[in-house]
This record gives structure tokens, sequence and C-alpha cells, in this order.
């Protein structure tokens, strides 16, 4: 004994752990009335071992099972009855560094997922047509809890909530693929058809299945819907590139790495041991891959909706330009116009006074001739009156008639 021991224990039930016939711990509620025994786990939380040197050990476990509790092996964890490991403090510290880091690489997935989320949000809200924008931020949120919490489901010590609350991140989960699959359907204008409704299908039934069947129930979500997921993604993607979509072969990229990184994860971490230490790294990066490249082509196609807009206001501006000088050359040409019509309107104008003029006095001219013309002509009548007269008289004359003439002359 040249250091400490210290043990860790993983257990489903109730135990007391007696050293050389004295109780030196108590995991979990002991009782007579067995609706009273709680299953207690203390997962990686380290417990003092008191070895006496030199003599022989006796260590005797004590163990009962809480009644009425659900069971499950989800995210790959064990059920162990009772697991015990004694070891040192070293010994201790190196394997929880190690779990520490992928609980650590956890946290970076779920900041990276929450931090898109934000900015798919923000998108959402300037651009409230763009529903895809909130698919993807319903996505990114619903995956950021369940891989924020099942780093941390070692830390659940009562038996009877992981069951609970790992079937809860089940939903979360499946709801939140689901999410993204419906985006990148909306994304390049597919119709959801048999394929789809077929992953959704398999989805649905994976709830069901985690809850119902022990061992391998939550394998139908975390491997066959996950990859169905992912599949279905990368089809939908690889349509999109061969229909010449913007930014598709970002969506298309990101399947493949997913897919490729999940079973690289299945493999190291279920049975290659030599590798194993690969396998937080291929899943932490697979959980991203895909939002990822999500934010990859959004960020392509605002960069082409910019480039685009310079491109048409560049034109605009063009035209704008050559509208300006047409309109300025216009505004000579009608400025020339009407210095040109206004001395035409001028010269008609003064003709119009003329030959206003003349007309008023052809009216004043007539007018004098009129006045002149009546007496004139009662001057011509009275003249041929006496004319006629004269005659008269000058024949009664010579015919002797003096009387006659007389009267004539009177």
């Amino acid at each position: 004994m040249k250091e400490p021991l210290i043990m860790t224990i993983q257990q489903s039930g109730a135990s007391e752990l007696y050293l050389n016939g004295k109780l030196i711990q108590r995991i979990g509620v002991f009782s007579k009335d067995k609706s009273q025994i709680k299953a207690f786990s203390s997962g990686r939380e380290p417990l003092n071992l008191p070895i006496q040197t030199n003599q022989l050990q006796t260590l005797a476990v004590r163990y009962a099972f809480q009644p009425h509790v659900f069971y499950g092996t989800h995210f790959a964890r064990k059920n162990s009855l009772f697991q015990l490991e004694i070891g040192s403090l070293k010994t201790w510290y190196n394997k929880e560094s190690k779990a520490q880091l992928e609980s650590y690489w956890n946290n970076v997935v779920a900041s990276i997922l929450i931090t898109l989320c934000i900015l798919f949000i923000a998108f959402y809200l300037f651009f409230p047509t763009q529903k895809i924008n909130l698919y993807f931020a319903i996505y990114t949120a619903l995956t950021a809890i369940p891989v924020e919490i099942s780093s941390g489901l070692y830390t659940i010590k009562y038996t009877e909530s992981y069951y609970w609350v790992s079937n809860a991140l089940i939903i979360v989960a499946v709801v939140g693929n689901s999410f993204l699959l419906l985006a990148v359907y909306r994304l390049f204008n597919q119709k959801t058809g048999v394929v789809f409704w077929l992953i959704i299908s398999l989805g649905i039934i994976s709830i069901p299945m985690a809850f119902l069947v022990y061992k391998w129930g939550w394998v139908i979500y975390g491997i066959l819907f996950n990859l169905s997921v992912n599949l279905g993604l990368f089809r939908i993607a690889i349509i999109g590139v061969l229909n010449n979509k913007k930014g598709a072969w970002f969506i298309a990229s990101g399947g493949f790495i997913y897919c490729a990184l999940w079973l690289l994860f299945l493999y190291t971490a279920n049975f290659d041991t030599n590798f194993g230490y690969i396998a937080p790294y291929s899943y932490a990066l697979a959980l991203i891959s895909i939002p990822l490249s999500v934010a990859l082509n959004l960020g392509y196609n605002i960069a082409q909706t910019n480039h685009s807009l310079q491109q048409k206001f560049n034109e605009v501006e063009i035209l704008s330009r050559e509208k300006q000088q047409l309109l300025t050359s216009q505004n000579e040409t009608l400025e020339r116009q009407v210095v040109e019509r206004t001395s035409e309107l001028k010269a008609s104008q003064a003709q119009l006074i003329q030959s206003e003029k003349l007309a008023s006095l052809g009216e004043l001219t007539a007018g004098i001739a009129h006045e002149i013309q009546n007496p004139l002509n009662f001057v011509n009548n009275f003249a041929e009156v006496s004319a006629e007269l004269l005659d008269d008289m000058k024949a009664d004359l010579q015919a002797g008639k003096t009387t006659e003439a007389a009267e004539i002359a009177d």
C-alpha cells in the first residue's frame, strides 16, 4: 500500500458495503417496506476504501432492487447489477480526464448548435417568409438539448429517472431530425413523397421501441433513424446538385461526412478498442457536420444574393446614368423646341393682331359705306323723280296745258 485506494460503483439498485464487518458506504435507501427502497448510483464519484495493510480484507455487499423501476440501455448505457472498481486516485483521475474530455466536446458541440440556432432565428425574424430558417432553428435547438444533457446522464443518480430522461431525449431528437429533413426538402423545393414519410414513420416507430424494448429498442433511433435521415438528406442534396441548385453540394458534403463519421463512431465505440479514443471526436464532428453544412449553404446563398444584388445595382446605376443623359438631351431638345415654338407663336400672334386690325378696319369701312349709301340713294331717287316731273311738265307745255304744267312746277 503505497497510496490510498478509492472505489467507483455503478449499480442498478441500492447497496451497503461492509469492510471487515464494518459499514463503510451506503448507496441508496434500504427499508423493510419494499416500496420505500430507492435505487441509487454514484456514477463516477470516487468513494474512499479504508484498507488496512498486512491483513486479510473481507468486503461484503448487501443489495436490493427498487421495485417497479423501468430500465433502458439508451445511448449505450449499461445497467450493471453491481460493478465495483478499485484503484488509485491517479488511475481514477486518468479515467475521469477522458470522461471530462468527452463531456467537454459535447459542450462545444452544444454551444455551436445554440449559436447556429440564434443565427437561424435572427434570419427568420428578418425574413419571416423564409420558414426554412425557422425549421433549421428548431432542429439545432432540439439537437443541442440531447447533446448537452446526454453528456451528463452519468450524473443522474436516481436509477428510476434515467429511463424517463433518456426516452424524453430520444423524442426531442426525433422531432429535431424530422424538422431537419423537412427543412432540406423545402430548401431544394422537393415534395415530401414516399421516402420522406417512410423516414418519419421510422422515427415515430423508434420512440415506442425505445420505451418498450430493453436492449436494442433504442438502436432503431440511435442507428437506423439517424442514418436514414442523413441518407435522405444526402439523396435530396445530390438531386439538388444535379439540378444545379445553389449551394447544394454543401448539404451533400455534410450528409456524406456525417454518415462516414457516424459509422466510424459506431465501429470505434463498439468494436475497435485500439482506436476507442477516436469515438468521442468522430461523434462530435458527426453531430455538427449537418448544421455547419446548412450554415455554409446559407452563407453561400447570402453571398450569391449579395453578388446578384450588386450586379443589379451596377446595372441600375448604368441605366440611371444613361437615362440621365437621355433626359438631359431631351430637355435640351425640348428647350430648343420651346424657343422655336415660342417664336412661331409670337409671329402667328402678330399676324393675328394685324388680321384683326384689318378685319376691324373692313367692318368700319363697310359701316361708313353703308351710312353714306342711304342718303346717296335718296338723292339719286329724288333726282330721278325731278327729271321725270320735268319731262312731264315739258310735255304739258308743248301740248298747251299750262295749268298742269304750273301744278307740276309747284
